[in-house]
């Protein structure tokens, strides 16, 4: 697994270059996983998880193009259902926080 790691997302053109070069083919025909969980311990996480799933959020996630956008709550699966979901996507954007809570959910 590849991972691209930003402090404010998909925030400029360079960031977003390094992101299809990392993918290896264009967004439009890519899947991508956004997984909030890190981002609830903060004030208002939970607000901020939800304004970028629905595309609200100052960085774009549902505006990509993606061929298909899923999400994905680690606190609510056991870790062998999350590293199956997880297979099946060419990119996950985990939203920016607290990432001990995610380090379970890590195939």
């Amino acid at each position: 697994m590849k991972l691209l790691l930003t402090s404010a997302g998909i925030s400029n053109t360079s960031i977003h270059d390094a992101l299809v070069d990392l993918l290896g083919k264009p967004i439009a025909e890519s899947n991508a996983l956004f997984i909030p969980t890190a981002i609830y311990p903060f004030p208002r996480g939970a607000g901020m998880a939800w304004q970028a799933i629905c595309g609200k959020a100052s960085s774009p996630l549902c505006q990509m193009g993606w061929k298909s956008l899923g999400l994905l709550e680690l606190t609510a699966l056991p870790p062998a259902v999350v590293a199956a979901r997880s297979s099946l996507c060419g990119s996950e954007r985990r939203q920016h926080g607290d990432v001990l809570p995610l380090r379970r959910g890590l195939p």
